[in-house]
């Protein structure tokens, strides 16, 4: 939301003066400057009465042409205090809200101003969590879009495609990552819950393969740090309360790329990202003279200090209140490996981490489901106890339908209109019947909305192209076929077939017996097949 705040005042405040002053240009529109900010002690009684008057003085100074730049939405949730049974507390703000209801009437309706209300009957105390003020974030973009471009001719574009290709997002394509806010929001709300608590920072996310856990921990999840107003402790005397975080640093990692020490590694990649790539290098050398041979081995106690005090002493130089989020992404890399000690020293690495005083440092660990179960058998049930585990739900249909319409208004793409519905109202249709049969439908649909994208009819997606790649099926159908044919190679071959081995899950429970006959001719026909 605050990237497309300044994208969306940065091209305001380039408007030539003489349009803004154009009565016939646009109605005077308010911006909220800061929703949930802490208003000075003279300040008016109440934020919105505060912004409101702030934009019309802002006006009316010299070089101001007595009206407001700009105007927003108005807040309808309900105070703290109004359903108070004690009369001293409810009618003093019964007396604050009616005023600021005429105050609205006066200054924004007589001047035929547009407002919107959002958050109506829900209390302010549900706003301050993460995600609670979507309904609000979703009027305002729509209006702010709609106004700029029927009133300036101005179109904004968030990201340079709609759509990604079959890939995961990245934490600067958040705003081009739609359909997960609800879980975004109660994700990091887990991890800000932990915070205050004063509890160990660990998250496992998890999910069946395919539901876009990479996606939704790196864009999701790293890439709004700072769209939330989320925790950290901080020492007063013998004791820690809670701050809010001001500067966020993070680090996302898969163990493909930690090589055969990931501990080591990840230290390692903690100081470049603090500025001193060398600045943990001891600590990293003592932590990997650890053998890690049992399943119940752990750090030190005086070695985990030592590293807590290390990367915050390191932490501190980032910036006021720093935080550090950690994302270990596929942890089942690991588990596929042989690999379990430098596993358990990496889990536990993370652990102490995760443990800081300061709970400044979040640690989210992603997992398919498919591989949870071998944690038990991998001796790391243990390295991961008592982690806060987040199961990552199937997004609902509105959420899908964001994910496919959200995208292609931002970057000005327009469905073809049809017979039964627009082309996107066909596409989610089509997909709904996909997710009776698939389980994580979403790369399909990133698969097929990335190839209209590609063949899309100036700025329109029409219905000629999806019928010429198939549909939905269709797409993923043709990019197994380029993907399989540039890995079909006598050089990657071998490659593949340890891939295609990996793919299979093997079910004792489902076996049963072939005919030799028919076994003889099915390995033919697969031999034939890796061979063509």
């Amino acid at each position: 939301m605050e990237e497309y705040r300044r994208d969306i005042l940065a091209k305001l405040a380039n408007f030539p003066a003489e349009a803004v002053r154009d009565e016939s240009a646009a109605p005077d529109l308010m911006a909220l400057t800061q929703l949930t900010a802490q208003l000075p002690a003279d300040a008016l009684p109440t934020g919105t009465t505060f912004e409101i008057v702030n934009a019309r003085d802002a006006a009316q100074r010299p070089g101001g042409d007595w009206r407001p730049c700009l105007w927003l939405a108005v807040n309808g949730a309900i105070p703290d205090g109004l359903t108070s049974r004690d009369p001293t507390v409810a009618e003093p703000v019964r007396q604050r809200w009616y005023e600021v209801s005429q105050f609205i009437a006066d200054e924004l309706n007589a001047r035929h101003v547009p407002v919107a209300d959002y958050g109506t009957g829900a209390h302010r105390a549900e706003q301050l969590k993460p995600g609670g003020l979507r309904e609000f974030e979703d009027k305002l973009e729509a209006w702010l879009t709609n106004t700029l471009r029927t009133r300036f001719a101005v179109r904004l574009s968030w990201a340079e495609r709609a759509y990604v290709r079959l890939r995961p997002f990245t934490p600067e394509e958040a705003p081009i990552f739609l359909g997960r806010r609800a879980s975004i929001g109660e994700a990091l709300g887990h991890l800000d819950q932990l915070a205050r608590q004063g509890k160990a920072t660990l998250l496992l996310l998890t999910g069946p393969s395919g539901a876009g856990k990479s996606s939704f921990a790196r864009a999701g999840l790293i890439g709004n740090l700072g769209a939330y107003r989320l925790h950290r402790r901080r020492a007063e005397g013998s004791l820690f309360v809670a701050d809010l975080v001001r500067s966020w640093r993070h680090l996302a990692v898969r163990p493909a790329e930690l090589g055969d020490d990931p501990a080591g590694e990840i230290l390692a990649r903690l100081g470049t990202l603090l500025g001193n790539a060398k600045a943990l290098g001891s600590l990293a050398s003592d932590l990997a003279a650890l053998s890690f041979s049992k399943p119940a081995d752990t750090v030190a106690p005086a070695l985990a200090e030592r590293l807590r005090a290390e990367v915050q002493r390191r932490l501190a130089e980032v910036g006021p209140a720093p935080a550090l989020c950690l994302l270990l992404d596929q942890l089942e890399d690991l588990l596929a490996t042989d690999h379990t000690a430098a596993t358990r020293r990496l889990l536990a690495l993370l652990r102490v981490l995760a443990g800081c005083a300061e709970r400044n440092i979040w640690v989210v660990v992603a997992i398919a489901d498919q591989w949870r179960s071998t944690l038990g058998s991998a001796g790391l049930v243990a390295a991961l106890e008592g982690a806060e585990r987040f199961a990552l739900p199937p997004p609902r249909l509105g959420e899908l339908r964001d994910v496919i319409d959200v995208p292609a208004r931002r970057a000005g793409l327009v469905f073809e209109p049809g017979t039964n519905g627009a082309l996107d109202q066909v596409i989610l249709g089509d997909l709904q019947k996909l997710s009776l049969h698939v389980e994580a439908p979403l790369p399909l649909l990133q698969v097929a909305l990335a190839q209209l994208e590609d063949r899309k009819d100036g700025n329109v997606v029409t219905f000629a192209a999806y019928r010429a790649m198939g549909g939905v099926v269709g797409a993923i159908r043709a990019h197994a076929r380029a993907a399989l044919a540039e890995w079909n190679t006598e050089a990657r071959r071998p490659v593949l077939d340890r891939l295609l081995f990996r793919l299979v899950q093997r079910r004792p429970e489902a076996a049963h017996r072939v005919p030799s006959g028919a076994a003889e001719g099915t390995g033919k026909r697969c031999r034939g097949a890796g061979a063509g």
